[in-house]
């Protein structure tokens, strides 16, 4: 399908997603109830949701980002309005951070069957509804560790399934302060490494949604910005963790490496204008070829 009707369609779903809770109800009240009525029993099912381009992937309710998925086939629509924009047939597409599987995904849809996918989830039960997700997807290679500045033995804070989206070698965000934990022991390793030991001649995207841990994963990745020069999909967001590096501090870097940073505004990519603090968004960073 072509990427013009896919943004179009992203639209018109994240247009639904934003209407009143009432009308959400009135046009869909098993997709609207039923989430809620197996969080109130504290019980957790796995369903199929159907994406937005028409593909399938098993998801876990009431968790929060499968909750979004199931009910409107997509998720985070700025990621999705960047990949869309920028990840063609053939490229090599890095999403680390990649959860139950939906970026993952759609990068295999984009890039065809003739592109590679490397797909990076830390937490073992979360790397396992990934790993099955893309049962089939010949272009796609999922790496159970954690991205990493190093390669080393790294000890990781598991939130469970249902707060998977938060797992992370930091604490919780502020909002978050008071969910249970698990730690536990996990191979970390630099994305330069695997790109070596894998072949990869090239990288055109990367996406790091890594829980407060993204300074980390692109210091082991600066071979792969400085050879390859590939757009980098970055979350940002100052959530009061401790230990981590604050937004300002990533953007920094980056900048340094010579690119330039946009954002999702209105349906258009726009110029990324800092706030202080800087509040939860993806950016997309883009070489700047002229400052090289």
């Amino acid at each position: 399908m072509d990427s013009q009707i896919l943004l179009k369609e992203l639209s018109l779903r994240s247009e639904s997603a934003k209407r009143s809770r009432f009308k959400k109800i009135i046009s869909n009240p098993f997709r609207m109830l039923f989430p809620e009525i197996i969080k109130s029993l504290s019980i957790e099912k796995k369903v199929n949701a159907k994406t937005f381009w028409g593909g399938k992937m098993e998801v876990v309710l009431p968790e929060e980002v499968s909750l979004t998925i199931w009910r409107y086939g997509y998720f985070d629509e700025d990621v999705c309005f960047y990949l869309l924009n920028f990840l063609k047939k053939d490229m090599v597409f890095i999403d680390v951070g990649a959860h139950f599987g939906f970026f993952t995904a759609l990068g295999s849809y984009l890039v065809g069957e003739k592109g590679i996918v490397l797909s990076v989830e830390a937490t073992p039960k979360t790397s396992s509804i990934l790993k099955n997700n893309n049962i089939g997807r010949d272009n796609v290679k999922v790496f159970n560790i954690a991205a990493y500045n190093e390669d080393c033995e790294l000890e990781f804070n598991d939130y469970g399934v249902l707060n998977s989206a938060y797992n992370s070698i930091f604490q919780p965000r502020k909002e978050n302060k008071n969910i249970s934990k698990n730690t536990i022991i996990l191979s970390a390793r630099k994305i330069d490494n695997i790109i070596k030991e894998e072949k990869i001649q090239k990288v055109d995207i990367v996406k790091i949604d890594a829980e407060s841990s993204e300074f980390q994963v692109l210091g082991g990745m600066e071979k792969i910005i400085v050879h390859f020069r590939p757009k980098i999909i970055l979350e940002i967001g100052d959530f009061g963790v401790q230990e981590a590096y604050n937004s300002e501090k990533i953007i920094s870097f980056l900048i340094d490496k010579h690119y330039e940073a946009y954002e999702f505004v209105g349906g258009k990519l726009v110029k990324f204008k800092k706030s202080e603090p800087n509040k939860y968004k993806n950016l997309i960073f883009i070489p700047d070829e002229n400052k090289l």
